[in-house]
């Protein structure tokens, strides 16, 4: 991706839209009362979970297939 400059994006310029992306979502788990270590451990058990996912299937296709949905997932709630 490039500016409008035609310089090419960061990190740097793409996390603050994500953080802004992310605000609801924090702010409504919080009014929930979810503390950030309850995400990190359902992170934790998503993933190892996913993990145990791809062994099982001697990493199939179609399993792999779960990873980039795991990662992406904890930026949806």
């Amino acid at each position: 991706m490039l500016h409008r400059g035609g310089t090419p994006m960061t990190i740097y310029d793409l996390k603050p839209k994500f953080q802004n992306l992310l605000r609801p979502i924090v702010r409504t788990l919080a009014a929930s009362g979810i503390t950030p270590n309850q995400v990190t451990v359902a992170a934790l058990i998503l993933s190892v979970a996913a993990g145990l996912a791809v062994f099982r299937t001697g990493a199939a296709p179609r399993s792999l297939f779960l990873i980039p949905v795991v990662l992406f997932l904890p930026g949806w709630r």
